[in-house]
């Protein structure tokens, strides 16, 4: 201590110490000081993201007021940007990796799983229509993360039989009915597809 002022040093123990001072009349005055063992907590202990997307942790000191430095052991797969106690983790590769938030040893981990995305598609698997008419076939499609991009959609036809008014960036299209016969029409977004079997029927009046 200097003069009035003293310096509290914790050490390597928790738990409550009380400090006296006394003047020289004998007066007393004291202070309770409390040791706590200090700790990181993270505001998650994993996190999934699709690749190409982000999340972000936060790191919570205690006491409180202490700032942590982050770290990822495979930034091939989960990259890291930091502010502070707060850390963006970037999906680089399908694969895992795990991040760390160190302040003077102490330190706490989240482990962090890339996965790709994934489609499921619903269409119906049959359509009739008769020969020169048109009808609509329509895509459901649902992904594991976020929302669908119609512009990543494409379809096909395998043969002449009949046409579409387009073959990208929709979810729906109209079919037509241009020969009599049967054709296959796919749907397709990134590796999945599926598709459906369009007869076109003859009609009377076509002979007439």
């Amino acid at each position: 201590f200097s003069g009035n002022t003293i310096t509290i040093k914790s050490l390597n123990y928790t738990g409550t110490a009380t400090i006296t001072v006394t003047n020289s009349a004998g007066d007393t005055a004291t202070c309770v000081v409390s040791v706590s063992t200090f700790g990181i907590s993270l505001s998650k202990s994993s996190v999934s993201i699709i690749k190409g997307q982000s999340a972000t942790v936060t790191a919570t000191t205690n006491p409180s007021g202490y700032t942590v430095s982050w770290a990822t052991n495979n930034s091939g797969v989960a990259s890291i940007s930091t502010n502070g106690n707060t850390v963006t983790v970037v999906g680089n590769a399908v694969g895992t990796a795990t991040i760390t938030a160190t302040y003077n040893g102490i330190t706490a981990k989240c482990t962090i799983t890339v996965s790709s995305i994934t489609y499921d598609i619903s269409l119906s698997s049959n359509m009739s229509i008769n020969h020169k008419t048109s009808k609509t076939l329509t895509a459901t499609i649902t992904a594991n993360a976020g929302t669908v991009d119609p512009s990543l959609v494409s379809w096909s036809v395998n043969n002449g039989n009949v046409t579409l008014n387009t073959y990208s960036g929709v979810l729906s299209v109209t079919v037509y009915g241009a020969t009599v016969g049967s054709s296959v029409v796919t749907v397709k977004i990134g590796s999945y597809s599926k598709s459906c079997t369009v007869q076109v029927n003859s009609t009377w009046s076509q002979y007439i």
